[in-house]
């Protein structure tokens, strides 16, 4: 979802996660939890997409995609909400709402997937992949495949496989402007507990930006994002390095 900032934090009681203590379930036991989880009620009235990851500093360059390795785990999103771990790549321009991202999500009680999603002048598409499961490391990736050719044609990988694509030209004033880059998790309302725990975190691990010169990444540095939390009684994050970031729910609701 495109970065909104909000400031509203729910305090409703709910599900939890699982505990941090647990060992990791096996697929099947995964499986089952998720089908049986009991949602929280979603507060509807509240802000809407709460973010908890990082965002690149605007005074940075314009980078042509983003890629990391993501390590799932599992979550209760609100009734009607969903979660989401994901990489993305977003216009510039104040005036356009447009995106392509790609990670795994879970939409109320139903089981996690690899998921994408872009949005063309407000036009949005869902695409969903094969369940994914607690532990599993995927590597998810938005890249401008057309760089420098005077055409937007950005494709999102999972695993190296190419999912699903955006194309548009850079005439276009919803990219003209450049693109910024984004390592999060979401979710769509609140009272909701995003992928992981403090002991058995969601963690971003070699987030990698690439540049108009070539097909070649390079490792983010703690000058070219930032970290924002719009839940932080309930979520949080642990610093590993610049480029490797666990995040987890930190206080179930």
């Amino acid at each position: 979802m495109k970065s909104l900032i909000f400031g509203l934090i729910a305090a409703v009681a709910g599900a939890g996660i699982w505990a941090a203590d647990a060992p990791a379930p096996t697929a099947e036991a995964l499986a089952g939890q998720q089908a049986l989880a009991v949602a929280p009620t979603c507060n509807t009235a509240g802000a809407r997409n709460p973010h908890n990851g990082f965002f690149e500093d605007p005074s940075r360059g314009t980078p042509t995609g983003a890629q990391a390795e993501i390590t799932v785990r599992g979550s209760t999103p609100c009734t009607s909400s969903f979660t989401y771990n994901y990489v993305m790549l977003y216009e510039r321009s104040s005036a356009a709402n447009d995106w392509l991202q790609v990670g795994y999500r879970k939409n109320g009680i139903q089981p996690t997937t690899h998921s994408g999603q872009r949005n063309s002048n407000g036009s949005l598409y869902d695409w969903y992949g094969s369940h994914v499961y607690d532990g599993d490391v995927h590597t998810y990736r938005v890249h401008d495949t057309l760089s420098g050719s005077g055409a937007y044609a950005l494709t999102a990988f999972v695993d190296g496989t190419a999912v699903m694509s955006y194309i548009d030209s850079d005439t276009n004033p919803h990219w003209s402007g450049g693109t910024y880059l984004e390592f999060s998790q979401e979710a769509y309302y609140l009272p909701s507990n995003v992928p992981g725990t403090p002991s058995r975190p969601a963690t971003i691990a070699n987030m990698t930006y690439f540049t108009p010169s070539g097909t070649s990444g390079y490792p983010v540095d703690c000058g070219l994002i930032n970290y924002v939390n719009n839940n932080p009684s309930h979520w949080g994050h642990s610093f590993t390095s610049c480029d490797t970031q666990p995040l987890y729910t930190s206080q179930p609701y």
